[in-house]
């Protein structure tokens, strides 16, 4: 339940997130999915970031 409660403040941010959370059937397995996908959005945004200075640098 602590868990849960983190994730929820951790995601409130973010609306459209939250609601998904909200609606799932399974709040626990709705909150492990939202985190897992900002985890591959941030990594994404790294990747993209780290091409971008190595064009800079070329």
């Amino acid at each position: 339940v602590f868990l849960f409660t983190k994730y929820k403040i951790y995601f409130k941010h973010s609306q459209r997130d939250h609601d998904l959370t909200q609606t799932n059937v399974d709040p626990i397995l709705g909150s492990v999915f939202i985190f897992v996908r900002s985890l591959i959005k941030i990594k994404i945004q790294k990747e993209l970031l780290i091409n971008k200075l190595f064009e800079f640098n070329q």
